[in-house]
């Protein structure tokens, strides 16, 4: 039961004139992203065991504990495109641990270079490193644009508790104004369709 967790004060503090909890380019999954056809809402998403930034094996559900969660799969620190995802998920952290909500990042990267990406974004919550490109696989997400960095397909996951998934969204989530100018659009809202 998400709608028991202050994502609605979440959504409340994002008025027409603040820009985080807008997203830009992400959509929904059903757009011609596929995915392993099981990964849909309602389902419990896998509770992969992977390596933090500091070595420290973590299993997403460890980390989500009783509170929802957003999961972000991303392509590494070497991308600029995630790097500025992240730099935006800085600000939108701050009130994500208010709301009881979690917040962990995915990417392909080695433990090295995951620490390296969430010092250098300033980030402070938990990234894990999925070098053998374990989740990348299981979900069948590699990028075939990219065979020198073999990243994942950028996606993030809304889950209520228990790792059931509430939404998923291709793409990047970036932050500022949603094209047509009117209510957010992207995962922060989420919290709000949540408390429906």
């Amino acid at each position: 039961m998400a709608a028991r967790y202050g994502l609605d004060d979440l959504c409340e503090t994002h008025d027409g004139n603040d820009a985080l909890a807008r997203s830009a380019v992400s959509r929904p999954l059903n757009e011609k992203v596929h995915m392993r056809s099981d990964i849909v809402p309602g389902a419990v998403f896998p509770d992969y065991e992977l390596s933090d930034h500091t070595g420290k094996h973590r299993k997403l559900s460890e980390l989500q504990g009783p509170d929802p969660m957003i999961l972000v799969l991303g392509r590494g620190g070497y991308c600029p495109k995630d790097r500025r995802q992240a730099e935006g998920l800085v600000q939108l952290h701050r009130e994500l641990e208010v709301a009881y909500c979690r917040l962990v990042t995915i990417t392909t990267d080695n433990i090295t270079e995951t620490n390296e990406y969430r010092t250098g974004v300033a980030a402070h919550w938990p990234f894990l490193s999925d070098a053998r490109r374990k989740v990348q696989k299981d979900l069948d997400i590699a990028e075939y644009t990219d065979p020198l960095h073999n990243p994942m397909i950028p996606h993030t996951i809304v889950l209520e508790p228990g790792l059931v998934i509430y939404k998923i969204y291709s793409g990047y989530w970036f932050f500022g104004p949603a094209h047509d100018g009117r209510s957010p659009s992207g995962p922060a809202c989420c919290y709000q369709e949540m408390q429906a």
